[in-house]
């Protein structure tokens, strides 16, 4: 019996495969389509390289703590080396961490000067992300091999160090849901 049941999932998975479509995106889509919307400064060489965000996908919520979380759908766009990668992005803000809330506190005497106020937004820029699916695809929409792609993904999830462009990709996608700049909010 134990064997007839491992044929008959192996059989459902393969019928599986079969029915259901795996979505795909090529490079035209991406730059053709008004769902997709690039940002730029983000990852460009000018040989039309950038981060794209599907604007359906943007889902923003409450977190644990008084944290602000946004999950989002982006494409990292690389005709040069053949891929797109599609990352779903959850996004944490810690409000309390924004650079006016860091001021308001400066101002409060809870930190001693502006270079502690820096050293502080240095060692925690107040916004985390993680990778919470990935898919790797050529420029055409084929899907890349699995190796490939777990490879990629490890090398896919960055920190959001202030400063820097994922720091900046995020404070963007701030303002786009919540009408400001993460770094503008004041906690009461």
């Amino acid at each position: 019996m134990s064997q007839m049941m491992k044929v008959l999932y192996i059989t459902m998975a393969l019928v599986l495969s079969c029915v259901v479509p795996a979505h795909s995106i090529s490079m035209q889509e991406l730059q053709n389509t008004s769902r997709y919307e690039m940002l730029h400064g983000f990852g460009e060489s000018g040989n039309g390289d950038g981060t794209y965000i599907d604007k359906d996908s943007i889902k923003s919520s409450n977190g644990p703590n008084g944290t602000k979380q946004i999950t989002i759908t982006q494409y990292v766009l690389m005709p040069a080396g053949d891929t797109i990668q599609e990352k779903q992005v959850l996004y944490t803000f810690n409000t309390k961490q924004s650079f006016a809330n860091l001021i308001k506190k400066l101002n409060a005497h809870q930190l001693a000067s502006y270079k502690d106020l820096w050293l502080s937004k240095q060692k925690h820029s107040g916004v985390t992300s993680s990778v919470v699916d990935f898919k790797q695809y050529h420029v055409d929409g084929t899907r890349y091999d699995a190796q490939s792609e777990a490879r990629d993904r490890r090398m896919a999830t960055a920190p959001v160090d202030f400063g820097f462009a994922g720091y900046l990709l995020a404070n963007r996608l701030y303002e786009h849901v919540y009408g400001l700049q993460f770094d503008d909010v004041v906690v009461k």
